[in-house]
């Protein structure tokens, strides 16, 4: 049996027609005769007995009605599935992150997206403490965030390596400095480190440089300021002054502003930024669209971290 002989076997059932089904096929009346007749040798029954000039349906034939249904639905769904279009989805994703990961990483996502999935949008909200409930119960789609654990009913991707730097303004004395091949060291830039970034999570495989929110007072720092928005760093920096952050995102900041990356401590390991989901959304075909355009598109982007110049601590 194939779908064609389904399909018009569900049309003479709902319509007790020969010639009607065939013309909402539509294929010629001698063709469909001849799939009527294929499929009653196929199913070894008569499936509709004429009366009146009407089809009417053997007790097999009403048997068989529902399961033909599911059949047909079936391949509707793996035809659905196979005939993805992204132009065409229409959808809204809901991603969690801090402010950094949406212009170091999903910035680019966009200009991808504005092409090839017009229809696709994101909503983009600031990650707390509960993000993996929050996936689990749907209201968020992926969240991005640094981590190594693969939780039970969660699926993680690592999408690049990223490390944190030292930065400072362009014009200030430690960028000539650098300029002038001067050497620096990390003890020297933590003396005018001005301000610290913060993190929603505590989380013992984060690097020495991660605090959180509610820990600041046991922080090795001394900064005016601790903050959990990345973004606001370069307008703060003064004369002088240091901050750390993300070396993808002090990469895609200088695009924009007057910044000089000045290298990363020798002893601080790099992390892995990765894209977390729940288990539940694994295998929808749109879902699984944007993760592959995500990775793709950050795997370009990223920059290399063998460019970082290394900071000793003395």
């Amino acid at each position: 049996m194939d779908t064609t002989q389904l399909k018009l076997f569900k049309l003479i059932y709902e319509t007790r027609s020969l010639t009607e089904a065939a013309k909402r096929f539509p294929m010629s009346l001698s063709k469909a005769s001849r799939t009527l007749s294929s499929l009653r040798d196929a199913l070894g029954d008569e499936l509709f007995l004429r009366s009146e000039n009407k089809l009417f349906p053997t007790q097999f034939a009403v048997e068989q009605y529902p399961k033909i249904l599911k059949l047909l639905k079936d391949f509707a769904d793996i035809g659905s599935r196979n005939q993805f279009t992204p132009e065409q989805c229409s959808a809204i994703f809901n991603i969690g992150g801090l402010d950094l990961d949406l212009i170091a990483f999903l910035s680019p996502v966009l200009n991808k997206l504005r092409s090839c999935a017009p229809k696709i949008r994101l909503h983009y909200k600031n990650i707390a403490g509960d993000f993996y409930s929050d996936l689990r119960q749907g209201k968020l789609d992926f969240v991005l965030y640094p981590t190594q654990l693969d939780m039970e009913g969660y699926k993680r991707l690592v999408l690049c390596q990223d490390r944190i730097v030292y930065v400072t303004r362009s014009d200030s004395a430690y960028a000539r400095a650098k300029l002038h091949g001067k050497k620096l060291s990390e003890k020297l830039l933590m003396e005018d480190l001005s301000m610290q970034m913060t993190f929603p999570i505590q989380n013992s495989e984060n690097t020495r440089m991660g605090l959180f929110e509610d820990n600041v007072e046991n922080s090795r720092f001394s900064p005016r300021l601790w903050t959990p928005f990345a973004l606001s760093l370069p307008f703060l920096l003064q004369e002088d002054e240091v901050c750390t952050m993300p070396y993808q995102l002090a990469c895609r900041l200088k695009n924009f502003f007057p910044l000089e990356i000045l290298g990363a401590p020798a002893d601080l390991e790099p992390y892995a930024v990765t894209l977390l989901w729940s288990e539940k959304v694994d295998k929808e075909v749109s879902h699984q669209w944007l993760r592959s355009l995500i990775l793709a598109t950050v795997s370009e982007e990223s920059q290399n971290l063998k460019d970082i110049p290394e900071l000793p601590v003395e």
